[in-house]
């Protein structure tokens, strides 16, 4: 028995198996572009990532790349989660194949968020197929398998696959599994022992079983059978008893007997309806005496109803034209409330708002244990001559929003932006004890979105921005300034501090100072980087967070 439909292994075998020898040259992008012009949905995705796969033999990496992130936008905008795995499998292979992963780390971190993120929608899916397939594409980078040691490797996972649909997986032996990396082997063998043989033979025996004492069950008992016998011999016998003259007087005294029945019992019903009738002509008479003393009261109740409901009527009327003029105006009243009071909560936090509007001022606040974190944009100033200001304004517009959600995402308040640097808090306007774990994790977000956002801007060739993150932790003072524009900040020698940290980190990287280093060291893996000079203060410890 197979362990998974054969409709997915069939679409499996048609994104991966190998396709016809004379596509040995890639074909023009305006000619790929023109084969998914007016496809969606699954449609749009499967010829894609067949397109990808031509590519990829084509040797045309960076192009499958490319195709195949399309069809993962276009799987993610139609909620396909089996396309989206699918097209980040397709994303990896095309960027394992190209093998710059063994000279980029960052192309490595790439690969790895791809896999990483398929593995969440397998979770899902619970696709033992896609599940090995994807296992097989880490082990690919772990082996740093490029080039024909990985076409290889794909045509054995092929012949594995075609095997599960002839045979299924109760058929495959140590022998047929043992090119697979251990966690698929573990897969495999875990579901080979789920898979329980059915007992055919112990099954018919148990119906034939059941059928028996349900028979036995329906069987009349020795007794009930003896009387049955003497009762049917008697009848018989009374029958051959008779001549022909009384067994013609018996039936004609039985049919006439019949008769009688059916004319006393026709009889005894006329008389019955005959009662009921006259019930009901009596009761409908006393109904209408009734009912026209009612109806002449009626008359003159409806009169006087009828007057004092005009009155009414107009009342209400005239009550409904004032009363549509305030509703539309408390419409707008609260209209224009909703809007304030949101562009406010853009603007402070939710409890510094609700301070202000009860009291009209925010005191300001001592917190002991505040997260800063701080990213700046590597080489801005250059990059930025290249462009023009509307792109400029775009670019920025697109990191800062990605920024946004992801400090919503850690519960990190974002503080403001000065130019190409961006500045956000964490334990505070509520305080909390977890702030720096949560704001390592949100730097680390940054990172690995800036780093698939590079991948694709230097696909299309367009400009794209590195950025320094720095991350320390300690007291600061918060509240709002400002009496015509309000603006939530933090002041004390922690924001400082901050600010240095991130000017000693590098491109792609986040630095940690020594105090941060202390609160989340047993949560993530880090890198010493010595004592390092920092502008007017004296050299601190400093540490990498590993990606």
């Amino acid at each position: 028995m197979s362990f998974f439909k054969p409709q997915i292994l069939v679409i499996l075998l048609l994104n991966f198996v190998a396709i016809e020898p004379n596509f040995s040259q890639a074909m023009p992008k305006g000619e790929l572009m023109d084969e998914l012009r007016g496809l969606k949905g699954k449609a749009f995705s499967q010829k894609a990532l067949e397109l990808s796969n031509k590519l990829i033999i084509a040797q045309k990496y960076k192009a499958a790349t490319l195709i195949a992130h399309k069809s993962f936008e276009e799987a993610k905008s139609n909620e396909s989660s089996d396309w989206m795995i699918r097209s980040l499998q397709m994303e990896a292979m095309a960027m394992i194949a190209e093998g710059d992963y063994k000279r980029d780390i960052g192309i490595t971190n790439l690969i790895s968020y791809k896999l990483n993120e398929a593995v969440k929608l397998l979770n899902k899916s619970k696709s033992n197929s896609l599940s090995i397939f994807n296992e097989e594409l880490k082990y690919s980078v772990s082996k740093k398998l490029t080039g024909r040691k990985f076409g290889r490797h794909i045509q054995e996972i092929q012949t594995l696959l075609r095997k599960f649909e002839s045979e299924g997986i109760a058929s495959l032996n140590q022998k047929d599994i043992k090119f697979l990396s251990p966690s698929s082997q573990a897969l495999i063998k875990q579901t080979q022992r789920q898979i329980k043989p059915v007992n055919l033979q112990g099954q018919t025996q148990s119906v034939q079983k059941s059928q028996d004492e349900l028979f036995n069950t329906t069987k009349l008992s020795k007794s009930e059978l003896e009387y049955l016998q003497k009762e049917l011999k008697r009848q018989q016998d009374l029958v051959q008893g008779l001549t022909a003259d009384q067994a013609r007087t018996a039936l004609f005294l039985e049919k006439q007997k019949s008769v009688m029945d059916s004319l006393l019992y026709i009889s005894t019903m006329d008389s019955m309806a005959l009662l009921t009738k006259n019930k009901e002509i009596k009761e409908k008479t006393m109904m209408l005496k009734l009912n026209k003393s009612q109806r002449n009261g009626a008359f003159a109740g409806l009169g006087l109803i009828a007057s004092v409901a005009l009155g009414f009527f107009f009342r209400a009327r005239s009550n409904k034209k004032f009363g549509n003029k305030l509703h539309e105006k408390n419409l707008i009243i609260e209209d224009e409330k909703a809007r304030n009071e949101k562009l406010l909560l853009n603007i402070l936090p939710v409890t510094v708002a609700e301070e202000l509007k009860l009291h009209g001022r925010a005191k300001p606040r001592n917190f002991e244990k505040v997260s800063i974190l701080f990213t700046d944009f590597v080489n801005f100033t250059s990059i930025s001559e290249k462009m023009s200001p509307s792109e400029l304004v775009e670019q920025l517009d697109y990191c800062f929003r990605k920024f946004d959600e992801i400090m919503l995402e850690h519960n990190l308040e974002k503080i403001k932006t000065i130019g190409d640097c961006y500045m956000a808090a964490g334990g505070l306007p509520v305080e909390d004890q977890d702030n720096p774990i949560r704001a390592v994790k949100a730097a680390i977000a940054i990172q690995y979105f800036l780093n698939e956002w590079k991948v694709s801007s230097m696909i299309a060739n367009k400009p794209f921005f590195e950025a320094r993150v720095g991350l320390h932790c300690g007291p600061v003072t918060a509240g709002v300034v400002g009496h015509t524009k309000f603006a939530y900040d933090i002041w004390g020698d922690t924001v400082n501090t901050a600010s240095r940290i991130e000017s000693a980190s590098e491109p792609g990287k986040i630095n940690l100072s020594e105090q941060m280093f202390d609160e989340v060291k047993d949560y993530f893996k880090t890198e010493h980087r010595g004592h390092l000079p920092v502008k007017h203060k004296h050299e601190m410890k400093m540490y990498f967070v590993e990606l």
